[in-house]
Formats: C-alpha cells, structure tokens, sequence
C-alpha cells in the first residue's frame, strides 16, 4: 500500500526511461541481421526491386536460358551477328516470291529475244519450203504480130499459137498455188489494145489480168490452185493484132 502510494505517473516514466538508456540499446543492437544470415525463405515475393540492385550484378548465369526475348533487348545495342552481311541486301527480298524462279532468271535476258530465235529460219513469218520456185517465161524474139492464141510454157521453153497441151509443162506429184503474177509487154508504144492473160491448169483456163497498151505492166494479186500432176501453161488471147511486142509471164510457184 505504501508502494502504491509512492507510485506517481512521473516515476513509471522516468523509470521505463531508465530502462531504455540501460538496456533498450542492446535489445536494438539485438535487432542487426549477421552476415549471410538472410536466405529466401526470409524475403517476402517481389521483395527485392530493381532500385535495390547494384549496376551489373546480374549476368548471363543468372538469367534462365531462353527467357529473354527483343522486348527485353535494345536492338540498337547488338553488334552485327553471323553472316549478317547477306541481309545487307534484304531489301531485294521484298520480292522474295519471285525468287522460287530464280535459278531460271538467270537466262532471263536471252529469252527477250526467244520468239525471234523461233522464227530465225523463217523469211517474214514463212518458212523455206513456202516461198517456191519463180517460173519465168521470156522468149528471146519479138513477136511480129500478136494475134488470136498465143499458148507458152511457164518455164518460158515453148510458144506455140493455137494448141495448149503444146505448150504445156507438167507440175510435180503435189499441190501448189500460183501466185505473185508479173505480166508485161514490151516494144513499140501503142495504145487501145486489149491482151488477156490466163493461167491454163488442165485444160481450165484463169484469165489473171488485161493489158491495155505497150509497153505496160500488170501484177495481180489473184493465185491459182494447182492439182498434183497437172498440165500448167500461159494463154494470151487478143482480139486486134498487136504488131512488134514481146512479151514477159512470169508467177511464183508455192505449196498449196
């Protein structure tokens, strides 16, 4: 009862004061971790921030292996990797797609000129074997008078009046067609005459142009079909005597 007595608010704290000076320091001093003394299961989750961290204290062993990704990289940092070099020309690549033909491309420039190497053989889109042989009928004289029928070979080796088979000239065992007619008339100048040429084949006769003076020139652009083995001769038919001329036939002949 005495001791209640004495107990005042100004002795319980200067008392607890007393405590603290004497031995609250070593019950602190108490509190300080020992060297290595902290281990995982002391830290709490996500305990240790990036602040708390020194420059360069992580390396290449403590990241998990593939766990980075180009989030977690500046590129701008990376220096040239492995035959980096070829993708130096990476833009060429936006084409890629047309590359899958590319081993062929490299003949590309010749083919520019593939459809003309086609036809290399050919004269003006035809082949050899499509421009024949030109048959010319010339005779070397002047005919005193041009009168009636007049029938010559095509090769230019006969003239005979009034009979074709005379004059006729037997084709080769396969079709052809006549064209490129050429039918002139030389020597003295006249004019107001009438001088018709026909293309005989077998008997049938095609009359392919009409002369009207001399010397003149006609070039139709008629063609005749030729069976295999037919008789072929000239035919030139006036109704008026044309004095002092001679005359030229000439056609192409090609396959049918």
């Amino acid at each position: 009862m005495k001791l209640r007595r004495h107990l005042t608010y100004a002795n319980v704290i200067s008392t607890f004061c007393l405590f603290l000076v004497l031995g609250g320091g070593a019950a602190f001093a108490a509190t300080k971790l020992a060297k290595s003394s902290v281990g995982t299961e002391q830290l709490k989750g996500e305990a240790v921030t990036k602040g708390k961290m020194a420059p360069n204290s992580v390396n290449s062993k403590k990241v998990v292996n593939g766990s980075l990704t180009g989030e977690d990289i500046a590129s701008s940092t990376l220096g040239k990797v492995p035959n980096a070099g070829y993708a130096e020309n990476a833009g060429h690549a936006t084409t890629a797609g047309s590359a899958d033909s590319a081993s062929s491309a490299t003949n590309a420039s010749h083919s520019t000129t593939a459809d003309t190497a086609a036809n290399a053989e050919k004269l003006d889109g035809h082949t050899p074997s499509e421009f024949g042989a030109v048959l010319i009928a010339n005779p070397d004289l002047f005919m005193a008078e041009l009168e009636g029928e007049v029938y010559f070979s095509v090769s230019g080796s006969a003239l005979v009046r009034g009979s074709v088979n005379a004059a006729s000239t037997i084709l080769p065992n396969r079709k052809f067609r006549a064209g490129e007619f050429a039918i002139h008339l030389e020597g003295e100048a006249q004019a107001g005459i009438s001088v018709h040429a026909s293309l005989v084949v077998n008997g049938a006769e095609t009359e392919v142009c009409t002369l009207t003076a001399v010397p003149s020139t006609c070039t139709p652009s008629t063609s005749v079909e030729i069976p295999a083995g037919a008789q072929v001769a000239w035919k030139m038919t006036t109704a008026a005597p044309v004095e002092e001329v001679r005359p030229t036939l000439a056609l192409r002949l090609g396959p049918a």
